[in-house]
């Protein structure tokens, strides 16, 4: 597992947490679009641009090109983390997936600040356990 490109991603999560939307693959506010997550409006950040997990691993790791990026998803970041197991990267990736208190916690959070301090506790997690949690 490319440990260093997660531990990366977390950095850019918390660094400017509201370029964290877990329920948006990439979303550019050049869209037009709005987006809400939880009944919250998301603000976006100054580059405009916001990612779930999955997409800053493969924004950051490296597929830049919307070609490499329209893939599915987790796949493309699985790929760039080296997570053959796809259930693995489900863990990560698919809110859903993640364990009780982890999903708990961000259905609780109040703002992108909150969310993001959530996503990184999830990644260490994810990290700590080598993936099995």
């Amino acid at each position: 597992m490319n440990v260093e490109l997660l531990r990366k991603v977390k950095r850019h999560i918390l660094d400017e947490p509201r370029r964290l939307v877990m329920g948006s693959w990439v979303l550019n506010r050049a869209s037009g679009k709005t987006y809400y997550e939880h009944g919250h409006l998301v603000q976006f950040p100054k580059c405009g641009t916001v990612a779930c997990i999955a997409g800053w691993t493969s924004i950051l790791g490296g597929a830049t090109k919307v070609k490499e990026i329209d893939g599915y998803p987790p796949f493309v970041a699985a790929d760039l983390l080296g997570i053959e197991d796809r259930g693995m990267a489900n863990r990560l990736f698919h809110l859903p997936r993640w364990p009780s208190d982890f999903r708990a916690d961000y259905a609780k959070a109040r703002g992108q600040e909150e969310r993001a301090e959530v996503a990184a506790k999830r990644i260490d997690h994810f990290i700590r356990t080598n993936g099995k949690e």
